[in-house]
């Protein structure tokens, strides 16, 4: 994305061609560690087009976790398989439902249809994940195939984030979901083949639905917790991460400065050494030059008391 420059106050003409939801796409297709400058970029690019409120919406944008950001790219870099596996999660939702004419042979195919393409999509999404150099732990690829499950059940009719823009797990349609999409022929009816249900068995299905309810309601609590605990490790993470390179750094800077003490202590123990030698040298000249002074003055002696008359 382009640099803006400008004066303080000034604002900048938005090209005819620039298209937001484009570039909010773009960014979800970026490597996952550029995902955060190049949301602060359009925000910045935003705010110099005088559009104050869609910048602050950008924004807000959520960096997504790594699994999610993995089935996002399995989406971007292999829309047709992705698209094939919402398909079949739509054949087989009509065939549950009884919207087509089908057999219970029809509705195992259908099955294994959709298990098939799912399982082809999580294989895009592990690859995504080791060519960008992310670790294929075991909880990863769980939580991948968790959210790549949930959105075959959802198929077309998902509710939630654009395709290829997930931040979060991807969580199956609740029951209050499933009923809403039942009503409008969006979800499957999974007893499409099952018999007339009788008054009883109708009020135990409640009584169990009713169950299932609380039940759903208690996990879904503790989801909610468990993201809120991996957001806080994962800020801890980054924290850690951030001090770590500045003790690095530091310590970097220590052996760069012992380096330069140990070659100044050379370069002083060199001067030394020669200057000792010199100090030797300067002596021996002075022994000899005082030698050569005693020499002298004994011969002057000895000359002087030769002519002396006797």
């Amino acid at each position: 994305m382009e640099s803006l420059s400008r004066k303080p106050g000034s604002l900048v003409t938005k090209p005819a061609d620039f298209d937001l939801e484009s570039e909010i796409d773009r960014i979800y297709q970026l490597p996952l560690e550029e995902f955060i400058p190049a949301r602060k970029q359009l925000a910045t690019k935003l705010r110099a087009f005088g559009e104050r409120v869609t910048a602050a919406r950008v924004q807000s944008l959520a960096k997504p976790l790594v699994s999610t950001w993995a089935v996002n790219q399995a989406f971007w870099s292999h829309r047709m398989d992705f698209e094939d596996m919402i398909r079949k999660a739509d054949r087989l939702r009509e065939i549950q439902r009884g919207a087509v004419t089908a057999t219970p042979d029809d509705l195992r195919d259908a099955m294994a249809d959709r298990r098939l393409s799912v399982s082809r999509v999580v294989t895009h999404c592990v690859a995504s994940l080791s060519a960008a150099g992310y670790s294929e732990s075991n909880s990863t690829i769980q939580k991948i195939q968790a959210d790549v499950d949930a959105l075959a059940i959802w198929g077309s009719g998902f509710e939630g984030p654009r395709w290829g823009r997930l931040t979060r797990g991807t969580a199956p349609p609740g029951f209050d979901a499933l009923s809403g999409l039942a009503a409008r022929g969006a979800l499957p009816v999974f007893d499409a083949f099952a018999k007339p249900k009788t008054p009883a068995k109708a009020r135990e299905e409640a009584g169990d639905e009713s169950r299932a309810r609380a039940v759903l309601s208690e996990r879904e609590g503790q989801l909610n917790l468990r993201r809120s605990e991996v957001e806080r490790a994962q800020e801890d993470r980054d924290q850690a991460s951030r001090k770590a390179e500045v003790a690095r750094q530091s310590v970097l800077d220590a052996l760069h400065h012992l380096e330069k003490v140990k070659k100044r202590s050379e370069e002083a123990d060199t001067l030394f050494r020669k200057a000792r030698s010199a100090l030797r040298s300067a002596k021996k000249a002075v022994r000899e030059a005082e030698r050569d002074v005693a020499q002298a003055q004994s011969g002057v002696e000895r000359t002087g008391t030769a002519s002396e008359p006797s």
